[in-house]
């Protein structure tokens, strides 16, 4: 068996091999309607090219891996870590936008963008929080 050499490609397959089935499915209860079955062969075929590219060739985070230094590894960590911390500060300041001009126009569309942004930016600790862990665990 052939040893994995790219794991972002051989996860995009994956998951277009599971909406292949998906439009097949949808293709055989909707009375087949063949936007369905054209979906799935595009799937079918995107599948198999990023199989393909799972196996033969290396990917960009698999070989930058290789060759990186220290220095690679904090400009990449401190870029990462400035780049989060801006996310945060724009969400926050759209959620707090949000409440300002849900109680000056008493539109509840308003209301609607503040709880997204806020869960936005709770899904985005949960999962600092897991990557973090997961980086303790095994480095």
């Amino acid at each position: 068996m052939k040893r994995i050499k790219n794991k972002r490609c051989l996860a995009i397959a994956i998951f277009m091999t599971v909406l292949a089935g998906a439009c097949i499915i949808a293709y055989v209860v909707s009375q087949e309607e063949t936007r369905f079955l054209i979906g799935c062969v595009l799937a079918i075929v995107y599948a198999g090219i990023n199989y393909y590219s799972a196996l033969s060739k290396k990917g960009v985070i698999e070989e930058l891996e290789a060759d990186a230094d220290e220095r690679d590894v904090f400009l990449a960590m401190k870029a990462s870590q400035t780049s989060m911390q801006i996310l945060n500060y724009l969400l926050l300041a759209a959620c707090v936008v949000s409440l300002v001009m849900y109680s000056v126009t008493q539109n509840i569309i308003c209301i609607a963008l503040a709880l997204a942004f806020c869960a936005v930016l709770v899904i985005a600790f949960i999962v600092l929080l897991c990557v973090n862990g997961y980086y303790e665990r095994t480095k």
